[in-house]
């Protein structure tokens, strides 16, 4: 089991979601008199999917920006750099860090990207990530985030699923005989903030909230199994218990709790919806 989030990255469903919001995004720049950008940062990119998306919605007649990408391993930073280079040659920089500890020349950057993880960090640093994003644009460039870790993702019909593939899994463990430390502290992305929190994030950071929209992805049995696989959803479902046991736990638990909760589409699968907040703000 490699816990890493790659696995999930390459679903179908997350890779359809993410498209969506990545050309709403552009339509968004385009509504504002946006005709093209020369750079572009991307936070936290993990193995490049959000930067690849970004570059595949590029509309024809712009040309390719110079990409930033920064995340705090070397390993996805080189998986991301061998990913792109077909589609960028040289045009491609990559910065080892933590994304609060961002540090580029001001105003140097058109937009910025961060894709599916603000949610990982605590107010406090992303207050901090906001005011580094801010410096790092330049006057009415843009900042696009979005999240599927927030207090409204998970649509109210779907909190049965959640209740049942947790006993499920904490029995499964339990059968093992494998314990919960229970002074071993949740991750902040099992907070869940609030819509609301993130608008005012944007608002009080000194930007102007462009837009702000929810989409909904219909995730089946194997992109669950795949996103319950990754150590920190795992660590955040069952906090406390080994990670590597809690995710396969959860894994195993996935079938019977989308049988029993899940509908079905017009193909005859089962899902439960999740909702990703897509948010485009720009410096002022």
């Amino acid at each position: 089991m490699s816990l890493t989030f790659e696995p999930f990255a390459n679903a179908v469903e997350y890779i359809n979601v993410n498209s969506q919001i990545v050309s709403r995004w552009f339509e968004t720049m385009k509504q504002k008199g946006e005709r093209q950008f020369e750079r572009l940062l991307d936070l936290a990119s993990g193995a490049g999917t959000m930067v690849q998306l970004m570059l595949d919605s590029l509309p024809k007649d712009w040309h390719k920006p110079l990409i930033v990408c920064v995340d705090r391993s070397f390993e996805a930073l080189e998986i991301t750099r061998q990913r792109l280079i077909p589609k960028l040659t040289e045009k491609i920089e990559c910065l080892c860090t933590d994304v609060e500890h961002l540090n580029v020349s001001k105003q140097s950057t058109d937009v910025v990207t961060f894709g599916n993880g603000i949610h990982y960090l605590d107010p406090e640093k992303q207050n901090q990530v906001m005011d580094r994003v801010r410096d790092s644009l330049k006057p009415g460039g843009w900042f696009f985030f979005n999240t599927a870790f927030y207090r409204e993702a998970r649509p109210e019909w779907t909190l049965p699923f959640y209740q049942k593939k947790v006993r499920l899994a904490v029995q499964k463990l339990r059968e093992k005989s494998v314990t919960r430390q229970k002074e071993e502290r949740r991750p902040t992305s099992a907070d869940f903030l609030p819509r609301d929190h993130y608008e005012k994030l944007v608002t009080n950071s000194g930007f102007e909230l462009s837009d702000v929209v929810e989409v909904e992805a219909r995730l089946g049995q194997k992109a669950w199994e795949l996103i319950s696989g990754y150590s920190q959803y795992a660590a955040g479902a069952l906090h406390g218990f080994p990670t590597e046991e809690a995710a396969a736990a959860l894994q195993e638990a996935i079938a019977p709790a989308i049988e029993e909760f899940g509908r079905t589409d017009e193909n005859g699968n089962r899902y439960i919806s999740r909702n990703w907040l897509a948010v485009a703000a720009r410096a002022v």
